[in-house]
């Protein structure tokens, strides 16, 4: 495997100059299966293992490395302001002349670099249409996927938490004001902000706010439900706002750990919505800093939901990072079907897989589920509603579904949460 992402081949294949933003994954990793098994010996509820494994990470950051970050910080050709350490994969990034990039990749303690770049929201390319509220009504694509049943058995996503990393959310919007989890933990627990300093929720777009009245959305003054698990609440984070990729990944370690207190853990989020995906990491590239990310994830016990992508329907264009299969739920991406139509015909855009990364049998499908994701009515910036279609649409369908499974089985772990919808989805 090299240890460079294929577009960092292709900048070094040409001129070499001018400057770079890149993460290094350090070849010091902890070992995933070793852990799991150790934490399943020890029979460790849902609470220890996200405590146990917060502070494992957090050490073999603070005790690895130490020599790659002083010949950063010494090196001239390294912004050493720009240096940062992330412990969810124990990776150091900066800014650096390009030069140095193969010096890193000499280096027997580095293990991948990859490229920082801006992500990109999985919107589909259709215009925006401009909706109405709807008093005292459901929509249909919460009536497809069954929520209306678990409403009945009394499971609203009370007491369960998701987080949105996206255009960021409007904490004003009555459908969503009141579940913004900010009101109850403070800004500081709730809202992921990095270069755009604000220190409320914001959206630059709309995109964020729609993804989000879908996973909970409901105007209680006048009973217009637009989300799937309407009780819960929300975190956010504005990482599509001209923040890249080394940025989003300080959003995820900030989602295990929003209080910097590894033995608090209901601040941790049930679920991670995705609704966007990283230009930077190649089509046919299994490996690079997401994967021991999705794995830390996954063993914590949070459930990382992706949209597919907008691609298709050729095969094999599930967007990156969430095309690769570490096994059959993760990465876990969502296509789009049209919920508006009893037959739930295949959206024309969604992406399809199989897998390009290896393997064989059930762990090369992609998508692993859809959900509506044509013409989805959902709340936007100003008070004001709008339909939207795309594998961003479809993609919170099944995160709010995986909060109200929270619900009912609190002690499961995204993985369970994630095979349940897996094993007993319609084919």
């Amino acid at each position: 495997m090299s240890k460079l992402c294929g577009k960092l081949q292709t900048a070094l294949s040409g001129p070499t100059s001018g400057q770079v933003s890149i993460h290094i994954i350090l070849e010091e990793q902890i070992d995933f299966d070793r852990w799991e098994s150790d934490a399943n010996h020890k029979r460790y509820d849902l609470s220890s293992r996200q405590s146990s494994l917060i502070r494992e990470l957090k050490d073999i950051s603070q005790n690895t490395g130490n020599d790659l970050f002083r010949f950063l910080l010494d090196s001239k050709m390294v912004d050493s302001e720009s240096i940062t350490r992330r412990w969810v994969v124990n990776a150091i990034s900066c800014k650096a002349d390009i030069k140095v990039v193969p010096l890193l990749a000499a280096r027997k303690d580095v293990k991948w670099i990859g490229l920082n770049s801006q992500l990109k929201p999985t919107f589909n390319i259709t215009e925006t249409v401009t909706a109405m509220p709807v008093p005292d009504k459901a929509e249909k694509g919460l009536k497809a996927i069954g929520a209306d049943l678990m409403w009945k058995l009394g499971y609203t996503g009370y007491g369960r938490l998701v987080f949105v990393p996206d255009t960021g959310t409007d904490p004003t919007h009555p459908a969503i004001a009141r579940q913004y989890n900010g009101l109850y933990n403070g800004d500081k627990s709730s809202w992921y902000t990095q270069q755009n300093n604000s220190p409320i929720p914001k959206d630059c777009d709309r995109h964020g706010t729609h993804v989000t009245g879908t996973i909970l959305g409901l105007d209680k003054s006048t009973n217009d439900t637009l989300g799937v698990a309407f009780n819960a609440r929300w975190m956010a984070g504005g990482i599509l706002c001209g923040i890249g990729s080394e940025d989003n990944l300080g959003a995820f370690e900030w989602a295990l750990d929003p209080d910097g207190n590894p033995e608090t853990t209901n601040d941790i989020p049930d679920v991670i919505n995705n609704s966007w995906y990283d230009p930077e990491v190649g089509a046919n590239e299994c490996y690079s800093a997401y994967e021991p990310l999705l794995r830390a994830l996954e063993l914590a016990g949070v459930a990382v939901v992706f949209s597919a992508g907008n691609e298709g329907p050729e095969a094999g264009t599930i967007t990156p990072p969430h095309n690769i299969n570490i096994n059959i739920v993760n990465s876990f991406t969502v296509g789009a079907l049209n919920g508006n139509v009893p037959t739930y015909p295949i959206a024309s855009f969604s992406s399809i897989g199989p897998s390009k990364c290896p393997g064989e049998g059930s762990i090369k499908i992609k998508p692993e589920v859809s959900a509506p994701g044509v013409q989805v009515r959902s709340c936007v910036p100003g008070n004001e509603y709008a339909f939207l279609s795309g594998t961003s649409m479809a993609a919170p369908h099944v995160s709010g579904a995986i909060l109200l499974l929270k619900e009912a089985f609190p002690y499961l772990g995204g993985r369970e949460l994630k095979l349940a919808l897996y094993e007993t989805a319609i084919d």
